[in-house]
């Protein structure tokens, strides 16, 4: 199913968005993420020492996309469902093979 999908060119082109989110924040010479991961020395998603929460280009991009476009967040749910991460609540017939940008595909709730 992943082939499948992979294979929709609006699915690659948001993948490449948020993959080259971080390199695009470091052409523009914006280094704040690192300079506040190298501050604080802190785990992804942990305050560090002012407080805040330093939260990666990428991650960021890859929340702004889940909010905005409703299918890539299935998308993703799926692929977190597959690599066992996610576990669905009831188990549904197999509808994998509809597709997740197809219109088809599993619930996720």
């Amino acid at each position: 199913w992943l082939r499948k999908e992979l294979q929709d060119g609006g699915l690659r082109q948001l993948i490449s968005r948020i993959d080259t989110a971080s390199d695009d924040d470091d052409d523009d010479g914006n280094d704040t993420y690192n300079n506040k991961r190298n501050q604080g020395n802190t785990r992804r998603g942990e305050a560090n020492k002012t407080g805040s929460v330093s939260i990666s280009p990428r991650e960021l991009a890859l929340a702004r996309t889940k909010h905005s476009h409703s299918k890539f967040a299935l998308f993703v749910d799926q692929i977190m469902l597959t690599a066992g991460i996610l576990h669905q609540e009831h188990s549904q017939p197999d509808a994998a093979n509809d597709g997740v940008l197809g219109g088809g595909g599993r619930d996720i709730s």
